[in-house]
Order: structure tokens, then C-alpha cells, then sequence
């Protein structure tokens, strides 16, 4: 029978289908699906990104302005800047619980994929959650209050680590057949999504809410007396949506799309000249 006629029948590709899916979230099998990920010839656990913008703050604090040179306000909001970027923890995915596996049609099919991190107890390729670090630079232009006003900058640096305890990663997926009776996978789009809070305290940075599902810590270079002010322009709510917004724009890239369709295509195509 070619794959022609296992698709109009249905059940080939149906039971490939049902068979991996019953697979892919099983730790100990072959199929396990960061470990399927991790096989890809472009790796993206980790990821790295030589800079992401994070984005204005939507407010500021004169204490920043403080020098020994000058006791200054602040001009404008301060901007924040992440270079040196390292993502670890986007293969840790599997199917949302209990969700059913695709149901194939005459002409293979589409179907949406919503993914969700392992359970903790889980084996995990690079982190357990997902977590991003790199080289955190605060911005803040400021003006002194004496002499001729002059305005200086401002420019605060550190180590920065975010990490995101619960989130999804969601697509659509299309399997179709080759005229040589082969399979094509495409993964046609990708969005990730993380929750603001979570129901567990699991934060533990500073002026950081313990419930805060992206948790955002700061250690600032020297002597330390802007932790408190760094974490907490930090924890803004512009920061973690701009970090969630620079995941999916790498995610979203053609280059990333045909990686990752390379790799589906070429395990489907295993899976099925040795099992089916």
C-alpha cells in the first residue's frame, strides 16, 4: 500500500499519528519530544541572542540622578537593554494534558498544537523552566538642579535572570504526502505565551511578587545600593512582555520555521519507513 492510499484509508498515518502522540510525553521513549527537539541540526535550547530591547519604563526615580558630581532629576523615562542573551528551557514542552491526538482527513491534515512545560519531576534538555539570562544596562538621562543645568546620563548594569515557571508554546501543524510517498511537516506558525502570576509562591527576587510567574532577578555590578531599585524596574510589566514578545520573534523567524520543519519531516519520515 503506498501513502496515497494509507491516507485515503486513514488509519496508516492515523496510527503514526496516534502512536507518536502517545510517545512524545513519555520520558523513556525514543520519541520523547525534547529529546526529538534537541535532535534538530540548528540548536534552540539554548538560544542565543546578542541583544534584546526591553523597553521603557513606565516611570522613573530621581534617586538614580544622585552622583557625586551632581543631585539631579530625571529626564524622561529610563530604558533597559539586554545583551549577551541566553534562553534555556524551550524544549521542555509536551501536549496540554489529556489533549487528543490530531484526527487525519483524505488529504492528511492541519490541526492546532497547544504545548505546556514539563512537570517538574520531569528530565529536561537544558533548565528545568524556562530562563533567561544576560547582561542587564538601565538609562536614565537626568538633569542637575544646580549650575547651568546641565544634563548627564545615567547608565546602571548588571547580571539578569528571568524564570518563567509556567508557559505554552501553541502552532499549527500540517502533514501532508509527497508524490514519492513521503511526508511533509510544516509547523506553520508558533506562539509563546506565559502567564503574569501563578497560584504558587515561587518568586524570590526582590520587589518581585511571589506570585509572579515570569520572576525577574537583578544583581547589580558593584557595590549593590540599586538591587532594590534595579529588580523593581524590572519586575515592570513592559519587561516581561517585552521578553515574551523577543521569545516569539525569534521562534517566528523563517530561518527558525524551516529548521524546525527539516527536522519534523525528517523524524516523521524515519518513524514511518521503520514502524510502518
Amino acid at each position: 500500500m503506498n501513502l496515497k492510499d494509507a491516507i485515503t484509508q486513514v488509519s496508516p498515518l492515523q496510527l503514526l499519528i496516534d502512536y507518536l502522540w502517545a510517545r512524545i510525553s513519555d520520558p523513556t521513549s525514543a520519541f520523547f519530544l525534547p529529546a526529538l527537539l534537541s535532535n534538530q541540526p540548528q540548536k534552540y535550547d539554548p538560544l542565543s541572542v546578542a541583544s534584546w530591547p526591553l523597553g521603557t519604563l513606565p516611570q522613573n526615580d530621581d534617586q538614580v540622578c544622585i552622583t557625586n558630581q551632581y543631585n539631579g532629576t530625571c529626564v524622561g523615562n529610563p530604558t533597559l537593554l539586554l545583551t549577551n542573551v541566553v534562553v534555556k528551557g524551550l524544549y521542555n514542552i509536551q501536549p496540554v494534558l489529556n489533549a487528543p491526538p490530531p484526527v487525519v482527513s483524505n488529504d492528511g491534515f492541519t490541526t492546532s498544537l497547544q504545548f505546556s512545560t514539563l512537570a517538574a519531576n520531569a528530565p529536561y534538555v537544558t533548565s528545568q523552566y524556562i530562563v533567561v539570562t544576560g547582561q542587564y544596562q538601565y538609562n536614565q538621562l537626568c538633569q542637575a538642579n544646580t549650575g547651568t543645568n546641565p544634563q548627564y546620563p545615567i547608565q546602571g548594569t548588571g547580571t539578569f535572570t528571568a524564570t518563567m515557571f509556567i508557559s505554552q508554546v501553541s502552532g499549527t501543524l500540517t502533514i501532508g504526502s509527497n508524490t514519492d510517498n513521503s511526508l511533509s511537516v510544516t509547523l506553520n506558525n508558533v506562539q509563546f505565551t506565559a502567564p503574569a502570576t501563578t497560584t504558587q509562591s515561587l518568586c524570590t527576587a526582590q520587589a518581585a511578587n511571589p506570585h509572579s510567574n515570569i520572576c525577574i532577578a537583578i544583581q547589580m555590578d558593584g557595590s549593590g545600593d540599586y538591587d532594590f531599585l534595579a529588580n523593581q524596574a524590572a519586575n515592570y510589566e513592559e519587561v516581561t512582555q517585552s521578553l515574551i514578545s523577543n521569545i516569539n520573534t525569534v521562534l517566528s523567524q523563517p530561518s527558525t520555521l524551516a529548521s524546525i520543519n527539516a527536522a519534523l519531516t525528517e523524524q516523521f519520515n524515519n518513524i514511518l519507513n521503520i514502524h510502518f
